[in-house]
């Protein structure tokens, strides 16, 4: 699905670059093998899948068959549509490529072999390979950005960790002054603040082991806070 969101744009101009294509072949088929000014075969001759005779002087098939199916611009677009698709029979299931050939002769024989050439091997590669290629690049690059962003996130995990230890850390350095302080005081019978609320153990931090009230006293101070958004 990712694939195909990626490639949507991409397929959009193939679809325009194909559509115009399609109109091309189709104004050709309608001026080559579409019917003339006044030509009106299937009104006087009927159906031209009834028709056995090839030769009939006044009843061509391939006429027959190009005014049925050539005979409108869309008509003449839907019909090369077909033909791309490998589609080449009637509305009673005969070959219209059989009357063509038999019709026209080696004009449309070599005509017919050429475009089919093109068609199938140029156009069609060259738009799965557009496809294929937008897609796949397109991936490529959303793999690079979500690795990118991984690293990111790794790098800017490992730095805010090392900047919480590093202030924890100082934590415990001001408590430990605090604990030297106090007992230098008591030495002398000096008298200092009691060491209660929001100091923290004696041992925190020898081993980075904390217990949840000094965890939580870790947590009151504004610069962990500050590292911890």
């Amino acid at each position: 699905l990712i694939g195909f969101v990626i490639g949507l744009p991409v397929l959009l101009w193939v679809l325009v670059l194909f559509s115009v294509t399609l109109y091309l072949l189709g104004l050709f088929g309608r001026l080559l093998l579409g019917p003339v000014i006044g030509q009106d075969m299937l009104s006087v001759c009927g159906e031209p899948d009834g028709m056995m005779d090839f030769d009939d002087p006044d009843c061509k098939v391939h006429y027959m068959y190009g005014e049925e199916f050539f005979g409108t611009l869309t008509m003449s677009c839907f019909t090369s549509f077909r033909f791309m698709l490998g589609d080449f029979s009637s509305r009673g299931g005969k070959s219209l490529l059989v009357a063509f050939s038999h019709g026209y002769g080696n004009i449309f024989r070599i005509f017919f072999v050429w475009w089919m050439i093109i068609v199938i091997f140029g156009l069609f590669n060259i738009i799965t390979a557009i496809f294929v290629d937008r897609t796949t690049t397109g991936l490529k690059f959303n793999e690079l950005k979500r690795k990118y962003a991984r690293q990111y996130e790794r790098t800017y995990v490992c730095n805010k960790l090392k900047s919480l230890v590093t202030r924890v850390n100082d934590l415990r350095k001001l408590h430990q002054r605090g604990l030297t302080r106090l007992r230098s005081l008591s030495a002398r019978g000096g008298t200092f603040p009691p060491f209660g609320a929001g100091a923290l153990r004696d041992d925190i931090l020898v081993d980075f082991e904390l217990d949840e009230e000094d965890f939580m006293l870790v947590l009151e101070d504004m610069e962990v806070q500050g590292l911890l958004l």
